[in-house]
C-alpha cells in the first residue's frame, strides 16, 4: 500500500531547519518566561497577604488580588447524565496541528 504524499515525512533541508530552530527557541524562552511570570506572581500575591488592592504612591491602583465566582459546563456529568442529548448536540471537527518532535525517527523520506 502506498501512502498519499501529504502522509510521507520530508527531510527538512536549510533554510527550513532554520526556520524549525529559531522557532524551537522561541518557544524555550516562551517557557522560561512563562515560569518566570509565575513565580513573581506568587511572590506579589504571597506580599499582599489578605489585601485585595494594592496601590503606588499616588494612590493608583496597580494590583488587584481578589476571590470570585465562576460558573462552568460539567460536560463530563451531562454526557453521563443525559447521553442521547449530549450526543445530539456533539460536534466533532478535524483542526491540524503543529507540534515540535525532537527525537524521533522517520522511516520515510522525502526532500524538501
Amino acid at each position: 500500500m502506498t501512502l498519499p504524499d501529504q502522509q510521507k515525512p520530508l527531510v527538512a533541508k536549510e533554510p527550513f531547519m532554520n526556520i524549525f530552530r529559531e522557532l524551537k527557541d522561541i518557544k524555550a524562552e516562551i517557557r522560561i518566561l512563562k515560569d518566570r511570570e509565575e513565580s513573581i506572581k506568587l511572590s506579589l500575591s504571597e506580599g499582599m497577604g489578605d489585601h485585595q488592592y494594592v496601590c503606588n504612591d499616588e494612590g493608583t491602583i496597580i494590583l488587584t488580588y481578589k476571590f470570585y465566582k465562576r460558573n462552568f459546563f460539567d460536560i463530563k456529568q451531562f454526557e453521563q447524565d443525559n447521553e442521547k442529548l449530549y450526543n445530539d448536540y456533539i460536534k466533532t471537527s478535524e483542526v491540524r496541528t503543529l507540534r515540535i518532535r525532537w527525537g524521533k525517527t522517520c522511516h520515510k523520506k522525502k526532500n524538501i
